[in-house]
């Protein structure tokens, strides 16, 4: 993990929300929700900071131009229901959540079957993408950081 989080996304994400997009070794697609606490690693930091410096629309407004392809499974019994994770299951997405303060991420949502893959992305969500090939996101129900 790296303070580059701090030094650079820290300036206006920290305390607030930051979503992010990485696969399993399935090439299977997960939204990575930080809390505004999780560490963050240097490739995620490293990939989004051109994206952001370039445009503030985030992952969420690019996932809208993928069609809806199944339904949206809740898994945790959290009260707080984000209607952009439940897009994003009905896309074919997992959702993990960052615990607050210390974690872990525990996932919030899956789709029900008919999973997206990062080749079925447009090109430039697909070099959003963080690879992260040692989780596998149908099993994993909570992780606790991401080594990318």
């Amino acid at each position: 993990m790296t303070n580059k989080f701090e030094e650079y996304l820290g300036k206006h994400y920290y305390g607030y929300e930051f979503d992010y997009l990485i696969s399993d070794q399935l090439e299977r697609l997960a939204i990575i929700s930080t809390a505004g606490h999780a560490p963050i690693s240097e490739a995620v930091v490293d990939k989004y900071k051109a994206v952001l410096e370039e445009t503030e629309i985030d992952i969420h407004s690019r996932l809208k131009l993928i069609e809806t392809r199944t339904t949206a499974i809740i898994e945790d019994k959290t009260p707080k229901i984000v209607d952009e994770w439940r897009q994003a299951a009905e896309r074919g997405i997992y959702v993990y959540d960052w615990q607050i303060h210390d974690g872990p991420y525990v996932r919030q949502m899956r789709p029900k079957g008919n999973e997206l893959l990062v080749h079925e992305l447009p090109s430039e969500i697909q070099d959003l993408t963080i690879k992260v090939p040692k989780l596998n996101f149908e099993k994993s129900k909570s992780f606790e950081e991401i080594d990318a």
